[in-house]
């Protein structure tokens, strides 16, 4: 997050962005950095908050890093559009943005006008699935369920509790296919090695 504007115009090579319509970035790019560096060529930008800093799962080592909250609101006051994977995720961020600027001493601005600000053009989408390849219509009752697995190995995904879950399907007689596709850490935990 904190070098992402500059990584995408490096990555970009300058381009002229006079050709674009619309840049689509995720939370984790500095989007009002972005805006900055592109200056006045800069196209309308549509971030999508697929998950944020507020909300996100710390681990017990963990403290709350006010740079990084910080950009991650400014993100949804600089964009020209945001958009939300659920309604959920949408209403636990506000409200954990509005506790943050509330709560932090270093802040000293009207909250209610810049969180009206960032909710006023903010929607939701929900990822989609295209299933026209898929007869799910002739899917029967007596058919093995897939399981699958689309997350990365680390603690905030709970791969623990999945494992364990996974071990209490198979004792309890349950059967199941298992696709696994999350990114593997590069060397595996111990922890997972018992199960």
């Amino acid at each position: 997050m904190k070098t992402s504007a500059v990584e995408i115009l490096e990555k970009a090579k300058r381009a002229s962005f006079k050709n674009y319509d619309l840049l689509f970035v995720s939370s984790l790019c500095n989007v009002a950095e972005l805006k900055a560096l592109i200056g006045s060529d800069c196209p309308p930008i549509v971030l999508y908050a697929h998950e944020n800093q507020h909300t996100y799962p710390k681990n017990k080592y963990q403290k709350s890093d006010f740079h990084i909250e910080w950009i991650d609101f400014m993100n949804t006051v600089s964009a020209d559009f945001v958009l939300y994977n659920s309604n959920s995720h949408r209403t636990a961020y506000h409200q954990a943005v509005k506790l943050f600027l509330q709560s932090s001493p270093e802040i000293n601005i009207s909250s209610d006008d810049w969180l009206n600000r960032a909710e006023q053009k903010s929607s939701v989408i929900y990822p989609g699935t295209d299933t026209a390849d898929y007869p799910l219509h002739s899917i029967s009752d007596t058919a093995k369920p897939t399981i699958i697995w689309n997350h990365r190995w680390q603690y905030d995904k709970q791969p623990l509790l999945f494992l364990k879950t996974l071990i209490r399907c198979i004792r309890a007689g349950y059967d199941f296919e298992l696709i696994l596709l999350g990114e593997s850490p590069a060397s595996p935990s111990a922890k997972y090695e018992e199960y």
